[in-house]
Parts: C-alpha cells; structure tokens; sequence
C-alpha cells in the first residue's frame, strides 16, 4: 500500500476521515495525499469586467483553506509524507484526479446518510465518487479506533465475483492485516433469482447456494471465511447479515460503468451504503475487464 489519497469534506476538524488515512498511512508506511474540493460558483456575464478579482479572491479562499487543513493535519500529528491539497471542482472529480494522477492504491472518504428521499434517489458525493473510482474506495462513517474483527464479504457468484472477492482480500491484508481477523462472505438468494441454487425444484434452494458458496471460496483461496446465505432481496441481505454478526467492515465489488443511469437508480453497493451504519469497503472491477464481461453476458441473455 503505496499510495493512499483520502477527500475530507468542509469540516473536516470534524470529519472521521482523516484521523482514519492518517493512521491507516502510517500503519501502512503509506504516503498520503489529503484532498480537499474547491467549486466555486460561477460568474455571470455582468461580471466579466471583473474577472481578475473574482480570480484572486479564489486564490486567496483555496490558500485560506490549505492552511486550515495543513494546522489540522499537524494537530493530528501528520508527518512529511502526508500533502495536502485544495484543488477546484466537484469531490468525484478533485479525488479521482489525485488519485489517477499519483496512481493511488486506496481511496478513503466519508459518507453521510440522506433520509430525504429526493437526494437519495440523486445519489450523494460517496457514491459518485465510488461511480468514478478505478481504485478500491474505503468508506468511512466513523473512526476506526478499535482493530477491525469482523469482515463481511458480499458476493453474487457472478463470473466477475472471484476476481472481486480475491482483490478484496488482498486490500484488506494489505490496510488491517489478517491476524485475528474473523471473515464471512454472505451470498443473498430472493424469489426472483434464476439461478441454479434458487429456482424451483423441492430441495432445499438455501442449502443449495450454501454448498454453491462454500466450492466458490474453496475455489478462491477462501477456505478460512464462513459461507452465510441470505434470503432477501440483495441488499436487505447484505445488511441484515452485516447487523446481526455484526460486522466491522464491509466489503462489495461494483462491476457496471459509470453512467448518469447508475447512479441514479443506485447498484446494490450503493443501496447497501445509503443504510449501513458501519464502514465498507468497495472494490471496482478493472473497466476493460468488466465491460467485456457485462457484454458476454448481455450476448448470452
């Protein structure tokens, strides 16, 4: 773990992102970039005259910004290897840039809950990003002060899962270690489901998809991770199987493109993260790999 770049928001005296990068950058060896985004309004026409100091009085609020989040970042005892950055734009394009730019190995944010069902349904900063992020994307609700003991993996058993669930691991062995650590990996079967494991017959269609995930982890390097099903929709599932372990970390894949579709419709990832209380872990799948797969699939349907 090279390289992590983390996005803090306004408050970010307040925000548990950043005591989390900095310790996780310094449990790592990591360097540390810490951004944060500057979208200044635009200006009208009747103000073109006057361009050169709206220009300079942005420079000046992104220098007074920098400041307060370099005091912040030494008050919380960061070193030379962390930097500190207010760049202009949104929070998805700031973070990506900075992380495409240092090729980061993890991208650490936060995440705040919407109840308001609109702003909901438009998705939140997090989830854009997460749309954006080539990268693995830790998703920080609350300081991780205590040491992280349970992981819960979430898996569809699509083609693209092993890949997922493998990387997965390896970014958890590489931010908490793997000692002490208690692994799941919970697969959520529902009614409207035409797999094997799940359609028809008289058998026992849980005790089916036990046996399916319990081959897919051996075949994984998963053999020390507890198989759990879930019957549900996928992520009531996932959510119930994180509240009742219950689990210090979550972690998902997300294989679709980003699409102005997606995220306003949600994935399952970004349904999960709306409503978990805790903090979760994202893994993307490479997009050529991905996008090659979505359409194989496509062509088989």
């Amino acid at each position: 773990m090279q390289t992590i770049v983390a996005g803090v928001g306004p408050a970010f005296w307040e925000d548990p992102v950043l005591p989390t990068a900095l310790n996780l950058a310094a449990r790592c060896g990591s360097e540390l970039h810490v951004v944060r985004a500057f979208d200044p309004p635009a200006r009208g026409a009747d103000e073109s005259s006057k361009s050169s100091e709206a220009q300079d009085s942005i420079e000046q609020r992104q220098r007074e910004m920098l400041v307060g989040l370099q005091g912040q970042i030494e008050a919380l005892g960061g070193d030379d290897r962390v930097h500190s950055h207010v760049l202009i734009g949104s929070p998805a394009q700031v973070v990506d840039r900075l992380a495409r730019l240092h090729d980061a190995d993890l991208v650490v944010i936060g995440a705040a809950r919407k109840q308001h069902l609109p702003l909901r349904m438009l998705g939140s900063k997090a989830e854009r990003i997460i749309a954006n992020s080539q990268r693995p994307v830790l998703v920080i609700r609350a300081p991780i002060d205590a040491p992280i003991r349970r992981v819960l993996y979430a898996t569809d058993q699509s083609p693209q899962a092993g890949r997922l669930f493998e990387r997965g691991r390896e970014v958890v062995a590489s931010v908490i270690g793997e000692s002490g650590v208690e692994s799941r990996c919970v697969r959520v079967i529902w009614g409207g489901e035409s797999s094997d494991e799940a359609a028809g017959g008289d058998g026992d269609a849980a005790g089916r998809a036990l046996d399916s995930l319990r081959r897919f982890l051996a075949d994984h390097d998963g053999g020390d991770v507890e198989p759990r099903v879930q019957t549900s929709m996928p992520a009531g599932g996932i959510l119930t199987e994180a509240r009742e372990w219950p689990a210090d970390l979550v972690v998902m894949g997300t294989r679709a493109p980003a699409t102005a579709e997606r995220i306003l419709m949600g994935s399952v990832s970004a349904s999960v993260l709306r409503d978990l209380k805790g903090n979760a872990l994202v893994i993307p799948l490479p997009a050529a790999q991905g996008s090659e797969e979505e359409r194989a699939e496509e062509r088989l349907t």
